[in-house]
């Protein structure tokens, strides 16, 4: 079909009794075809190579070489106007073009077979067609979207016509929609934990891991994790509000929530006298780390949430907050 066409799309409406013909029902499959063209561009971006469609050559003195018995491979790709591009079964590549500039690079793209030109499958009954790509060369410095998809890129030279290795061809990948996910765990019964360490400190660091796999992340989205004391019951609850807390370990599976809590000053408590104030009230009057893993297990509970962005939107480092 006439890619000019695309924009012609129509509605069709048929009055009870009338005599359809073959020519309504084609007229039916080409606005079909189109609707799901336009939904492929609109909403998958969809251009480039999905699987398949290698170069199959052959090797000479280190290069890989383009011969008559040269094939490609069947595959499924996308091209500009988001039609499918499907070979069943592998492909003669065309002459390439000769009598140019020594080393001119000539492009390989398949492209969209117009219907007319489809070949004909044997059938019982009705006769019906294969759409099959067809592959055609294009120099490199005047392709266009329209063209085609991108296969492989040739050097021709006198007496070779030489694979350009360095050429990467586009990929079609997934449909990359931010994947959002997100809970909640029970209050009275979020099972807190302190972190252990061998060095002494005057805060203690009580943790929480969060399991997200049931939200079917991919990669590692962005957690916003907010800490949650609906009940204050004493001044203790309350400072659970200013208290440093961040997100780490975070995975496509699970992230660690974690609050820092004081415990006592260094200086008025020597490093060897570490061990026993864990065990009991500090000098300055902060409660033991295990008085506050007691209250944030019996106050404290946590809501998290997650969003996947896409592929282009991702950025390196750490994308996870703690409100």
């Amino acid at each position: 079909m006439n890619p000019g066409l695309l924009m012609q799309l129509e509605r069709l409406r048929h009055r009870p009794g009338q005599m359809l013909r073959s020519a309504d029902f084609n007229r039916a499959l080409d606005l079909q075809a189109q609707r799901q063209w336009w939904h492929n561009r609109a909403l998958h971006q969809s251009f480039g190579v999905v699987s398949g469609f290698e170069l199959r050559t052959v090797w000479d003195n280190g290069q890989q070489v383009v011969n008559p018995s040269s094939r490609v491979s069947p595959g499924l790709a996308y091209d500009g106007f988001g039609r499918e591009l499907c070979l069943q079964s592998p492909a003669r590549l065309p002459p390439v073009p000769r009598g140019g500039e020594p080393g001119q690079a000539w492009m390989l793209l398949a492209a969209y077979a117009e219907r007319d030109a489809l070949p004909m499958a044997d059938s019982v009954g009705c006769r019906r067609r294969i759409e099959t790509p067809c592959l055609v060369w294009h120099p490199s410095r005047r392709v266009a979207a329209s063209d085609g998809v991108p296969i492989a890129q040739v050097l021709v030279y006198s007496d070779r016509i030489v694979v350009d290795e360095a050429f990467q061809r586009p990929l079609q990948r997934p449909l990359a929609r931010p994947r959002v996910g997100s809970g909640s765990t029970p209050l009275g019964k979020t099972d807190w934990r302190i972190r252990r360490t061998n060095e002494p400190t005057s805060v203690t660091t009580i943790e929480l891991t969060i399991d997200t796999s049931s939200s079917g992340f991919m990669e590692r989205p962005c957690y916003v994790a907010t800490l949650r004391a609906p009940r204050p019951q004493s001044s203790f609850d309350l400072l659970w509000l200013i208290f440093p807390r961040f997100v780490s370990d975070a995975g496509a599976r699970s992230f660690v929530s974690s609050i820092m809590v004081p415990v006592y000053t260094p200086w008025t408590v020597a490093p060897a006298d570490w061990s026993a104030m864990a065990q009991a009230r500090s000098g300055s009057g902060w409660p033991a780390p295990s008085r506050w893993l007691e209250l944030a297990r019996q106050h404290v509970h946590l809501t998290w949430l997650g969003v996947e962005p896409p592929p282009n939107r991702r950025r390196e480092g750490g994308d996870h907050v703690h409100d």
